[in-house]
């Protein structure tokens, strides 16, 4: 049986992905945990479990339409000490379909 031997990525590959996630998880209001050993996998795992069960997800509707394709700012404000609060900083409003739900096409 012949085994597939995957190509390394090269330097500007890694800082590529590297800026990559920086972005997506600045975006979304995420962290990055870079794992570059299996010691630091582990720990990155251990991290990520204890955010998954140390978070509350809101939502809101806003009270007024927004412009599509416009972005909306958001702040998110608490009155407890010792929280750390991470979020988005706003989100785009999406474009409406107006065909959407009436059976045309």
């Amino acid at each position: 049986m012949a085994r597939r031997v995957t190509p390394a990525l090269s330097v500007e590959e890694y800082e590529k992905a590297k800026e990559y996630l920086d972005q997506l998880a600045f975006r979304t209001g995420g962290r990055l945990y870079e794992a570059t050993t299996l010691t630091n996998l582990a720990d990155a795992y251990s991290k990520i479990a204890s955010e998954l069960r140390e978070f509350y997800s809101l939502g809101y509707y806003p009270n007024e339409d927004r412009t599509a394709g416009k972005k909306t700012s958001i702040k998110v404000k608490v009155d407890r000490e010792g929280v750390v609060v991470r979020t988005r900083d706003g989100y785009i409003a999406p474009k409406t379909d107006q065909n959407k739900g009436s059976g045309s096409r």
